[in-house]
């Protein structure tokens, strides 16, 4: 057996396996690496949706918070009612039709 693995065919047989082992190892090394990379695309990706989704929730929060604020500050119903008109007419500006009449 081991005439066969110095001489001349077992040499190129057994470098042959060696070379062949090698490249396959290494295309299923460079796969397993693509898949890994897709991988961890996709969850960054997801990632910065949720980041992005946490931002505007937290800016929406703080408007909300403002605006909350505005209205307890408000003391007498005059200045209920006046800060009331003012925000219909911002929803007015802002989408061209009256809030007020959306019912009729």
């Amino acid at each position: 057996m081991f005439a066969f693995l110095f001489s001349k065919v077992g040499a190129y047989l057994v470098g042959t396996v060696v070379v062949a082992s090698l490249v396959v190892g290494g295309y299923w090394y460079v796969i397993h690496l693509r898949a890994e990379n897709a991988l961890m695309t996709r969850q960054l990706a997801g990632y910065k949706r949720a980041m992005q989704i946490i931002k505007d929730d937290l800016k929406q929060d703080r408007e909300d918070q403002d605006e909350k604020d505005k209205i307890d500050a408000l003391i007498t119903p005059d200045q209920f009612v006046d800060y009331f008109k003012q925000l219909r007419q911002r929803a007015r500006d802002i989408s061209g039709t009256d809030p007020g009449n959306a019912g009729d």
